[in-house]
């Protein structure tokens, strides 16, 4: 869910200092390449370089699955060996760190997680609350999550080879249901469930009559193609939950921190807090600004009624006072 920010709020200034007269700044170590899956080009892949399992830098892949990085000189790791992985999976491929240097890398996508969220009610209609849900390969539980006070799970089952593409069954209080959802790396579903496995648990009252409601076996199911947001969560068509608002996501940037001083040519972590003032889980695409100037892009998915926060790693060349912004 795009937000617009006020820059107002957002701003923070950084004072870039020269540490010795003329000295030059030691150049970085990029590397570049594809990111592809199954031999096709895979878009909005986090790719990070890593030293000795440390990250150093990371970048998401563009809509062809072309990615580049550059890597900053740091006399720890200068002539060592640095690490690639792709979505926190590693890849095997690697690159000695030479200053000044440029690699080509061509990389395999590790696979994304699937997120899976939406309500649970029991056979009258009620939203249960810590009612536990889990999604399964065969006998093995794969992800699980416990509904909220008001009977909201959300979940993220983890890629593997040995379930894309393929149903995985979910169960609700421990007993399976007549329900699955189809493993998709990067994918998205809404899946609610109304039902008997819910009766054991606390009822949520919804504030409305029973009356003319569907099916206890009845639920919506959305699904995604694995698009950047969480779209838009469905609830059962009853005249009891069409009361209640649909939830909705509300991300905006809450605070920047930098350093007071960055000596020229240097390396520092930018840490960025975001705040959800909605009900809702959503995703958020943010740039930084240097002066106006794209200088790093990143997504953050943030829980209801939550706050996260992230670091990303600015280079400032030359001496000077700057201004950074996050846009979302």
């Amino acid at each position: 869910m795009a937000v617009a920010v006020n820059p107002m709020i957002v701003c923070a200034s950084v004072l870039a200092l020269v540490s010795v007269a003329g000295a030059q700044p030691v150049p970085p170590h990029a590397v570049y390449g594809e990111v592809t899956r199954d031999g096709v080009a895979a878009p909005g892949s986090d790719v990070t370089a890593l030293h000795d399992g440390s990250e150093l830098v990371s970048t998401k892949s563009g809509t062809d699955g072309q990615y580049r990085i550059e890597i900053p000189y740091d006399s720890s790791y200068s002539g060592e060996e640095i690490s690639l992985e792709v979505n926190s999976t590693d890849t095997g491929s690697t690159a000695t760190f030479e200053a000044g240097e440029t690699s080509r890398r061509e990389l395999d996508s590790g696979g994304l997680p699937h997120l899976v969220e939406g309500y649970i009610e029991n056979s009258t209609d009620d939203r249960v609350d810590d009612e536990d849900v889990a999604f399964l390969d065969g006998d093995t539980e794969e992800a699980s999550d416990s509904t909220d006070a008001e009977g909201f799970y959300s979940l993220e089952i983890p890629f593997s080879d040995d379930y894309s593409r393929e149903n995985l069954d979910m169960s609700v209080d421990g007993e399976g249901v007549d329900k699955s959802v189809e493993f998709r790396s990067g994918g998205e579903t809404v899946l609610n469930y109304t039902g008997e496995a819910a009766d054991s648990s606390t009822q949520q009252d919804t504030g409305g009559d029973s009356e003319g409601s569907q099916e206890s076996s009845e639920d919506d199911t959305q699904e995604s193609d694995g698009s950047q947001g969480t779209g838009d969560l469905l609830t059962n068509e009853t005249a009891s939950l069409d009361e209640s608002p649909e939830p909705v996501a509300n991300i905006s940037v809450a605070n920047l921190e930098t350093p007071d001083a960055v000596t020229q040519g240097s390396t520092f972590e930018l840490e960025i807090s975001l705040e959800n003032s909605g009900d809702a889980r959503g995703n958020t695409s943010n740039e930084v600004l240097l002066e106006g100037e794209s200088v790093s892009t990143f997504t953050v998915q943030v829980p209801p009624s939550s706050s996260v926060s992230t670091t990303r790693e600015i280079t400032i060349e030359d001496a000077g006072n700057y201004t950074l912004m996050v846009a979302t």
